[in-house]
This record gives structure tokens, C-alpha cells and sequence, in this order.
């Protein structure tokens, strides 16, 4: 009874801030969280939306409608989505006729109706495929651009036309960024990247590191392995990956050892690498024979537990780490100098900086942090960087760190200039120590078991 006041009460922004942090602190609750959104959806949104159908152009059922069909894409019934679609791509079609609508109103409307198709074509390829050179990072390759945020398609980061998204990859490879990092559910960042690269005039002028992650439980056989292959060589619009980093979310599940068996056995994979492998079963790996070239983990300085085991055992067997999360969802960054906490229940606030929040709260919180913060800005003002520069460089000078991956959101917002201002030079020693004084006081050590 009390919790139904609290609902009652709560304003809608709090209501799904508590909803996300609920999720995150007790995970086994989801499949029932999706399992009622389903039926919410059949019982509810469904009828609603085919019977509010309006006879003349309406943003507003527009605009709740496509949410509808977000919900339906979260919650599985990504094939059930394509009628009401349907309607909702009419209603754009409507709208761009319609002389009182604006032309940047229309704009948005249809890139966001854009958007919404590729991630269903996303959804319903991934369900239905669940149903059925040699290059490698080599010294010089310190940055890769990571396409998890860039997508022309993604309603979470905003949109961009494809022109804009593939004069920004130029743009990338001028500067000599020419590593691209992305996964077949990143929406269409395979196949925009792909697109680019075919038409590209320099051959082999862009590396591409993609990933086949498995999520759900499968019978590993070399023929749905080698069919994922081929959907990212397809999709890809190439003969051969150039690195292939496999994810494989149930260790208890010895069946990753034969899936990457498959994998190194399969002519199209230049390189093999790992996804979120912590060190057991990436030494399991390499003791089934495997020949490992990468793992991609979180590493940061509020997140270094790769210099606990994983470093040493990748030095000792010449495996690179390709990092993400280095700037702490964009927390170690100087527009963070002397700020007070985030509010959680704002809703402007990211998913991404909610986890990332959490794990500064773990490592030691946030008055900790403010006074990483201003050393990190101590010493940028001495190398003439920013504080995220000084953070990027912090984890690249470790031996065993091949790359560290910076998110960009193509077409929209990038910061190449920036980012390779991390580049062509290393910390000193002084810098390493007075950043090892705040870092020594912080629980790092605690948050090995996370």
C-alpha cells in the first residue's frame, strides 16, 4: 500500500531514475520487467494506437506512437513492431507534405522515424539469426574510434544524416584515427561503415574491428558460427575481418572454447580477439590453444583492475588491451572541475553516466574524485592537454594497452583534435606520482570482485 503512494506520487522523471537503478542493483528482476511491459503493451499501447489513428496529421500520436514501438523493441516484440511502423512511416510521409509543418520539425521527425526502422531491422535480423589482410594495433595505433555511440540510428544519441556520418569518417582517417570499433548490435554501424570503406579511394586505408557477441544461451556449431561470420563480412561489405573480438556472456558454458576454435579456424578472420574476458578464461582460452591478439575491457583510472593479473598475463603472452570506458562516460574531463554530484533523477542525465557515477562512488566518491580531478588538471596545464587527455594517456602508457577506444557520436558531435592531443607524448614519472597519491587513498583495490 505505501509503495502504491509512493508511485502515485513520485514525478515520472524519478520514478524511472529509481526503475533504472532498480534494475541495475537486482538484475534478476528484468525478465519480469519485460515480461509485464509485454503485456501492457498487447493489452494497452497496441489497441490504443490503432484506434487513436488521426484522419490529418498529428505530432503528438506521432510522437507516442514511436515510443510505443521503443518499448516493444526493448521488451522482444521486435517483429510485432513492423505493422504499427508502418503506420508511423505513412505519418511521416503525411508530415512532410503538410505545408504547416516546419521544415526542420519534418526533418527531425523523419530522422528519428529513420532511426527507429534500422534498429527494428537490427532486432529482427539478430532474432531470426538466433533462430537458425593481417593488420593488427600495432604501435601506432593508440586511439580507435568506437562506433557504439555514433549511430545514424540510435534514438538514445540523436541522429545524423548518412552524408554527414561518412564525411566525419574522412575526416577521422585524415587525422590518421584509422581504427574503427563497433558490433552487430550498434545498430547500422557496420553497414554505414562498410559503405565508407568500399567507396573509399585508399585501399585498406581503415582498419575495422567488429564483434560477435553471444547473449543468450546457443548450441555452438561450426555453422551458426561461421553464419555470424558471413552476416558481418556482409554487412561489412568485405571478404575478411580485420579484427573479430568475441563475447560470450556465460562462463559457466564451456562451449566459448569450441565457438572460438570455429573462429580461429575460419580463413575471414584476419585477427581474433576477446570481448569482457576477465583473466581465468582468457588464459582458459589461450590454454585450449588460442591464438588471443586483443581483449576489450573497461580500464580507467577509476576502474583499473586490468593492472591487478590481466596486464601481466597479457604481457607474458603478447595479448593487447583495448580499453573503453577511459574517460569515465566523460566524467575525467575538465567541464567536471570543481562541479557538485549529478542528480540522478534529472532526466538529462545517461545511462551511461548513471553506471559510471555508480563506479566513482565505489572507487571512492565524489569529493575523492574532485581532488583527482584538479592534479589530472595539474598536470594537463603542464603538458598543454586537457584533463581528458591526461586520463587517455594515463592507461595508453601502460605496455600492454594496445588502444584505447573513444566513443563518437558521427555527424552529430566529435572531438578529433582533441582526442589526439593524447597522442606523442607519455607522462613523467612526477606526473604518475602525485596522480598515485590520490589514486592509493581510493578503494580500487575493493573493486576488483565487481
Amino acid at each position: 500500500m505505501m509503495t502504491d503512494t509512493i508511485i502515485t506520487n513520485l514525478p515520472a522523471e524519478n520514478l524511472r531514475a529509481i526503475t533504472r537503478s532498480l534494475l541495475a542493483a537486482h538484475p534478476e528482476i528484468t525478465a519480469t520487467f519485460e515480461a509485464e511491459t509485454r503485456n501492457y503493451i498487447q493489452d494497452v499501447a497496441l489497441p490504443a494506437a490503432r484506434t487513436q489513428r488521426p484522419a490529418s496529421t498529428d505530432a503528438a500520436w506521432l510522437k507516442k506512437t514511436q515510443a510505443t514501438i521503443r518499448c516493444m523493441l526493448g521488451c522482444g516484440l521486435s517483429s510485432q513492431s513492423i505493422p504499427l511502423t508502418e503506420e508511423v512511416v505513412t505519418e511521416g510521409v503525411r508530415l512532410l507534405l503538410d505545408p504547416d509543418t516546419t521544415k526542420e520539425d519534418t526533418l527531425d521527425a523523419l530522422a528519428s522515424i529513420d532511426g527507429d526502422v534500422v534498429q527494428i531491422m537490427t532486432a529482427v535480423e539478430k532474432t531470426l539469426l538466433a533462430a537458425s589482410r593481417t593488420v593488427l594495433l600495432d604501435h601506432e595505433r593508440k586511439l580507435v574510434t568506437g562506433l557504439h555511440q555514433c549511430l545514424m540510428s540510435s534514438p538514445s544519441w540523436g541522429s545524423a544524416p548518412t552524408s554527414r556520418i561518412i564525411a566525419q569518417f574522412s575526416k577521422h582517417l585524415e587525422a590518421g584515427m584509422t581504427a574503427f570499433d563497433m558490433a552487430g548490435h550498434y545498430g547500422d554501424a557496420e553497414i554505414i561503415f562498410g559503405r565508407f570503406r568500399s567507396a573509399y579511394p585508399v585501399e585498406d586505408a581503415a582498419f575495422a574491428a567488429t564483434k560477435y557477441c553471444v547473449f543468450n544461451p546457443m548450441k555452438v556449431t561450426r555453422a551458426a558460427v561461421q553464419a555470424n561470420v558471413a552476416e558481418r563480412c556482409r554487412r561489412l561489405q568485405t571478404d575478411k575481418i580485420d579484427l573479430l573480438q568475441f563475447h560470450w556472456q556465460f562462463y559457466d558454458d564451456p562451449q566459448y572454447l569450441e565457438a572460438l576454435r570455429f573462429l580461429e579456424e575460419d580463413p575471414r578472420v584476419a585477427s581474433l580477439g576477446l570481448c569482457n574476458f576477465d583473466t581465468e578464461h582468457l588464459e582458459a582460452a589461450m590454454a585450449h590453444g588460442v591464438k588471443v591478439h586483443t581483449n576489450q575491457v573497461q580500464f580507467s583510472l577509476i576502474d583499473s583492475r586490468p593492472t591487478v593479473r590481466m596486464g601481466k598475463t597479457c604481457e607474458t603472452n603478447n595479448v593487447k588491451l583495448l580499453t573503453y570506458g577511459t574517460l569515465c562516460g566523460g566524467f575525467l574531463a575538465d567541464k567536471w572541475l570543481g562541479k557538485g554530484q549529478p542528480d540522478l533523477y534529472d532526466a538529462a542525465v545517461t545511462p551511461s553516466q548513471r553506471k559510471y557515477y555508480a563506479m566513482i562512488r565505489s572507487w571512492g566518491g565524489w569529493e575523492l574524485f574532485q581532488e583527482l580531478l584538479r592534479v589530472l588538471e595539474t598536470v594537463a596545464s603542464r603538458h598543454n592537454v586537457s584533463v581528458s587527455n591526461v586520463a587517455t594517456r594515463w592507461v595508453l602508457d601502460f605496455p600492454y594497452v594496445g588502444a584505447v577506444i573513444i566513443g563518437a557520436r558521427m555527424g552529430i558531435s566529435e572531438h578529433t583534435d582533441e582526442n589526439l592531443a593524447s597522442l606523442g607524448w607519455s607522462l613523467e614519472e612526477t606526473d604518475r606520482d602525485a596522480i598515485e597519491e590520490v589514486l592509493k587513498r581510493s578503494r580500487r583495490l575493493e573493486m576488483v570482485g565487481i
